[in-house]
């Protein structure tokens, strides 16, 4: 695969009402894409996270043309495993990766370019991308839930869910304490005994908080909790698994150390690296084979776009994982992007259909109309 041309793509989408978080609001879907061109004259798109701040994809542009791009454009690798050691040796252990103290934004480019060259790499191959991570690895339904639900619009995003058969929830806490209890109630409500997870969005100032907090709301009977206090509170983390709580992170964290020293402090019991913003695919497997090692549950965390979400897809198909994270909220980066998508979906479980690469194809009308910069 030699590397001729790497062009990344802004897409601003409206949204029909601001999605809120524990931290802020999404106004418009910010989209960043990234697609890689070969001599071959075969290309590849890649995810790059930028739902926060609103300048994130903007900077991440100047990250590309000043850095990303020239290190890149001309290179000829092998697999994207090799483009990925190059990427490490050149940039990450460099004074960008060990001293700019942006290294999560570093590793959301490079999720892009990663896994555009796995699109690429599975093409050249004639095989699907899960194939091309394991020619063993058998198609089987992939169980999912609906995310994102809260603090608002929440009876019409359960009930648009439980029409599509979903049979799992997750809810956005970290709001005023009766705000948060109001809306378990009312996800009980209408979920029933379904299974409920919930996610504080590092809301929690630490283990006190959390601790009172999340027994105010045990009564709901939720499976987890996702991202209770800071990613970086390993601590807190480790005293709320003490007193009973399933904890899930990784989201916001980007390397296999970051997610080795959550292992080696035993403060997290599920592992969710996001692919576009752990380093792709690859950096993706690495973690889940962590995941595996230390007997730990491994399950994506997405809520961007198709790319991402079928990239993640084809992670879980290739090496297994609990279930798939989908994004509750009317979403046209996740219905709309792409004209053709690889994994159908009934029953609240993905299923692989046939296809090369990655096996996303966008919907070129749709993306040119909400294109900017």
């Amino acid at each position: 695969m030699k590397i001729t041309g790497i062009y990344p793509h802004i897409l601003d989408i409206p949204l029909p009402y601001p999605i809120k978080l524990s931290f802020g609001e999404m106004r418009s879907r910010r989209q960043m894409y990234v697609e890689v061109r070969t001599a071959e004259g075969i290309s590849g798109i890649g995810e790059v996270w930028t739902n926060h701040p609103v300048f994130n994809a903007e900077s991440k542009l100047i990250l590309f043309e000043k850095c990303i791009i020239p290190l890149l454009k001309d290179r000829e690798f092998e697999t994207p495993q090799d483009a990925y050691a190059f990427i490490e040796k050149n940039l990450l252990e460099t004074g960008a990766g060990r001293q700019w103290g942006a290294l999560g934004h570093i590793m959301q480019a490079v999720s892009g370019i990663d896994i555009a060259l796995w699109d690429i790499y599975s093409r050249l191959k004639g095989l699907p991308l899960c194939k091309a991570i394991n020619a063993s690895c058998s198609y089987r339904p992939i169980p999912a839930y609906a995310s994102g639900l809260g603090p608002d619009h929440i009876e019409e995003c359960v009930e648009r869910a439980l029409d599509r058969g979903y049979g799992k929830f997750k809810l956005k806490i970290g709001f005023s304490e009766s705000k948060d209890l109001e809306n378990l109630t009312l996800v009980r409500s209408l979920a029933k005994d379904r299974e409920l997870y919930l996610d504080a969005n590092q809301k929690f100032s630490g283990y006190k908080e959390a601790a009172r907090r999340l027994e105010a709301y045990s009564k709901f009977g939720f499976k987890f909790v996702e991202e209770p206090v800071s990613c970086c509170d390993m601590k807190s983390m480790r005293l709320l698994r003490n007193d009973g709580y399933t904890v899930a992170a990784g989201e916001n964290s980007y390397t296999k150390t970051e997610f080795s020293n959550m292992l080696w402090t035993d403060c997290i019991d599920i592992l969710q690296p996001d692919v576009g913003k752990c380093g792709g695919i690859t950096n993706m497997l690495r973690i889940a084979a962590l995941a595996k090692s230390a007997g730990k549950s491994f399950a994506p965390h997405m809520f961007s776009s198709v790319i991402g979400q079928t990239a993640s897809l084809h992670v879980l198909t290739a090496v297994g994982g609990l279930f798939m994270e989908v994004d509750a909220n009317p979403n046209l980066a996740l219905s709309s992007l792409a004209s053709v998508a690889p994994f159908s979906f009934r029953d609240g479980c993905f299923y692989p259909d046939d296809c090369q690469g990655l096996g996303v194809t966008l919907d070129k009308d749709f993306a040119s109309k909400y294109s900017v910069l």
